[in-house]
């Protein structure tokens, strides 16, 4: 995790009054080269299903958004699907 961290810093500003859940998405989006409807797709492809599980869990490490904020934003995804993906991210 922490190579994603090093990885988004640049894109991510160290002010989490400044982040927001689409920032992050963005950055991750830019990074993996993926659109929006991409990763917030229900595909489940392993490169984009990697970012989305990745996203989710900045999602959370850095802006301590809730799993239904997070989900909403993530394609209306259920709060549980959000934390397992954030415990799969956070295995990366």
């Amino acid at each position: 995790m922490k190579l994603c961290i090093e990885a988004f810093k640049d894109q991510i500003k160290e002010n989490k009054n400044e982040l927001a859940i689409s920032t992050v998405r963005k950055a991750v989006c830019d990074y993996y080269n993926l659109t929006k409807q991409q990763i917030t797709s229900a595909n489940r492809t392993k490169n984009i299903s990697n970012a989305r599980q990745i996203a989710m869990y900045l999602c959370r490490k850095l802006l301590d958004a809730t799993y239904d904020d997070i989900g909403k934003e993530f394609g209306g995804r259920d709060h549980s699907t959000v934390m397992s993906s954030c415990e799969s991210g956070e295995k990366k």
